[in-house]
């Protein structure tokens, strides 16, 4: 079944990629990683939460760079989400060498609307200096 879940998220309708997402969390299976990392630039933006979600349960290292790279897109969901799965995967995420690079985008999402993706990127910035 798992094998053909990651197939289900390349479909056009948004239900069957919820579901499919949905069934790739439950997993928690670390085969899921790459589909889920793909899933994290899905319009639909439940998928992509969703996504970030099942990755920080997984607590794959292979998803940090993608998660750190998804704080500056898309709405607040996503970006929130983002942080949740990284502090999740990795609480001292932000001293890798994924985050050194990412200070300018960490920068950036300091003026976000969201309080709790302001606090995950200066949290980020303070484990950075």
């Amino acid at each position: 079944m798992l094998w053909s879940t990651p197939q289900e998220l390349k479909s056009s309708n948004k239900e069957a990629r919820r579901r499919a997402v949905e069934k790739l969390g439950e997993s928690k299976d670390p085969r899921a990683v790459e589909a889920l990392i793909a899933a994290l630039k899905d319009e639909d933006t439940y998928v992509s939460w969703k996504a970030a979600k099942a990755l920080g349960e997984i607590g794959d290292g292979r998803a940090i760079e993608p998660l750190v790279a998804m704080l500056m897109e898309g709405p607040a969901e996503r970006r929130e989400a983002a942080v949740r799965a990284l502090d999740r995967i990795a609480p001292g995420w932000q001293n890798s060498e994924v985050a050194q690079r990412a200070v300018s985008t960490l920068v950036v999402a300091l003026k976000d609307k969201n309080l709790k993706v302001r606090l995950g990127s200066s949290g980020s910035l303070v484990g950075n200096s």
